[in-house]
């Protein structure tokens, strides 16, 4: 069987990594998909390229072996020992006999790598309400359990912004979350009863209005300016994001 030992340079710093693949560029391809996701199971080596980006690495092959299996992995633990790799990126020592290979072992460094990340918590918005819908353990694993994007979701976490009718938040930042997603409205609107003053529907947006009461962004604006009825028929107000908050008491 024939190996090939490569290195994952840091060209800032210095640091590399050493492993072993039977298949160069498919195993170069799935290093650096998994540190462009973010999945990549070594987190010494996933923090460093979330700092420094893709282009501050380079893969390339540093030795080859044709031998058996158990020959090929101990010549991987000797290059490992030989470049002192695990005070770089290494985190194993190498060779197919370590005991991380052992399922209590794996797990353990799943419950890790899982820890140093938020969970994806999904919601639906009606107009006035948000529903949980799941919480899934990265980013990786919302898109392909939903068929969504996955620069997608990293976008809305980042703008509060839905992706396939669905709001995607970082479970550590739940309690913030609905300020920032607040703040993208700075003029939400209400319908009142002028008989008594009292608002009897919300919306954050008058686009929002506009369908409910079979009008337009135009004629519910203009009546908002004047002061007026929409169509002699209905009163709109202007009111905050915060207003509307909790009017709807708003809430995850």
């Amino acid at each position: 069987m024939k190996f090939y030992y490569y290195k994952i340079s840091n060209v800032e710093n210095g640091r590399f990594y050493i492993g072993i693949t039977t298949d160069f560029e498919k195993r170069k391809k799935q290093h650096f998909n998994q540190l462009s996701n973010q999945v990549h199971p070594n987190y010494k080596l996933q923090t460093d390229f979330n700092i420094y980006g893709i282009q501050a690495f380079k893969m390339e092959i540093i030795d080859e072996f044709d031998g058996t299996e158990e020959q090929g992995y101990q010549k991987e633990y000797e290059l490992i020992q030989k470049y002192k790799a695990t005070e770089s990126y290494n985190i194993l020592k190498g060779g197919r006999l370590n005991p991380v290979y052992s399922p209590q072992c794996l797990a353990k460094l799943k419950q890790s790598h899982q820890e140093k990340y938020d969970n994806i918590l999904q919601y639906s918005f009606d107009g006035h309400q948000f529903h949980f819908i799941n919480e899934y353990g990265s980013i990786h694993d919302a898109a392909n359990l939903t068929n969504c994007d996955f620069r997608a979701i990293q976008r809305c976490l980042v703008n509060a912004q839905q992706h396939h009718g669905f709001f995607w938040i970082k479970s550590k930042e739940k309690g913030i979350w609905l300020q920032t997603f607040l703040k993208r409205f700075t003029c939400c609107i209400a319908r009142i009863d002028e008989t008594t003053g009292q608002i009897i529907d919300s919306a954050l947006t008058i686009n929002e209005f506009a369908q409910k009461y079979n009008t337009t962004y135009n004629r519910i604006y203009a009546s908002l300016i004047q002061n007026n009825r929409c169509e002699r028929k209905y009163k709109f107000i202007r009111i905050s994001a915060n207003q509307f908050a909790e009017l709807n008491k708003l809430s995850l």
